[in-house]
Formats: C-alpha cells, structure tokens, sequence
C-alpha cells in the first residue's frame, strides 16, 4: 500500500476501487519479472557478459519521431530491447496493446501522462511506470517543453518498429496496421476501422 500513497491518493472509496485492478497488475508484474530472472539465469548467452551503451551511444530510428535505440534484441540475446524516445509537447502514441512486451518508462526529462487500462498516472520527471504486456495504453508529453523518455521493452524485438516505419513509410490505415502486427502491436481502435 506503500506505493498507492505515492501516487498521493486520497483515502477516498472510489479511488482505492480504481486503483485496486493496476496494484494486481503491478503485483503480477514483480512475480513475473521474478520468474524471468530465474530463467534467464538458465538461459544466459554463451559468454555471459555485460551489454551496455555509453552516453549518445546507438542508431536514430526516425519512425514517429527520434528514437535512439540503445540496445536491440539482437545485443541481449533477444531479452531486452532499449531505446530513448524524444517526445514533442501534446504528443504521444494513440492508444494501443502489445502482446508479447512488458513495457517499462522512466521519465528522463519533462511531464508525461500515462494511461493503463483507463487508470492514469503522472508519474513526474525520474518517475518509473510498468505496463503489463496485453493492457490497453497510451502516453502524453504534458509538459511545456519537449521531453524524453527511457523506453525497456522484453523480450526485445519491438525497437526494430520504428526503423521500420522510417524504412517503409506506410502510406495509410491498413498498411500501418499490417506493419505494428509484425511487431505484435495492435491499435486501439485499429488505425484502418478509425480513418473509416
């Protein structure tokens, strides 16, 4: 309950009722970060080292705006993906689901809104915010100035979206739905049934 009091709740009945499906997420969250850190302990790469990227380090994929990919899949053994995301204020991605990605923010710099099923969160500059792989979400630069986020995704993968993009332009609706399929993202509602 710790963690419901830094989100600076009010005692209130109705709020503990919203809140108390994202506190089951969250928990589901840690016991399956838990589980993976055991099998990745199994499933170590054949050398077993460290990857890392040094500050500015990694390739600017331009697919809906900058994003400096950190790490890709293929650094990890396909366990994580990283990547940094320059965010113009007013903007962010449409609602949408991932379905394979646990998804973790960490506000670098600016405001942002998150939105996991329906539950919204601002979690402020250095903020952190975990959401579940399958849930319905969106974010938002809030702030006056641009903002950046750090983006960790796994398994790894999903970073490849936005070279894609940049690569093959997709030029309507159903082409930029058949495209997020690859990665296993789905719009909702899908961009195709909301230009109808």
């Amino acid at each position: 309950m710790q963690r419901i009091d830094r989100l600076h709740l009010s005692a209130h009945p109705d709020n503990h009722a919203r809140w108390t499906p994202f506190i089951g997420l969250l928990k589901r969250i840690k016991s399956l970060a838990w589980s993976k850190k055991i099998l990745m302990k199994t499933q170590m790469n054949p050398s077993d080292q460290s990857v890392f990227s040094a500050a500015g380090a990694g390739h600017v994929a331009h697919g809906f705006g900058p994003h400096r990919i950190r790490l890709a899949s293929g650094d990890t053994a396909g366990r994580l993906g990283v990547f940094e995301a320059e965010v113009p204020r007013g903007s962010g991605p449409p609602l949408h689901v991932h379905e394979r990605e646990e998804e973790l923010f960490r506000v670098l710099e600016g405001a942002f809104a998150f939105w996991c099923n329906g539950i919204r969160v601002d979690p402020g500059a250095g903020g952190v915010i975990a959401i579940p792989r399958g849930a319905v979400h969106r974010f938002e630069n809030i702030g006056a100035a641009p903002g950046r986020l750090m983006v960790v995704m796994t398994p790894g993968g999903f970073e490849g979206f936005f070279s894609a993009v940049e690569t093959e332009t997709p030029e309507n609706p159903q082409a930029l739905d058949a495209l997020a399929a690859r990665f296993d993202l789905r719009f909702v509602p899908a961009r195709a049934d909301k230009a109808a």
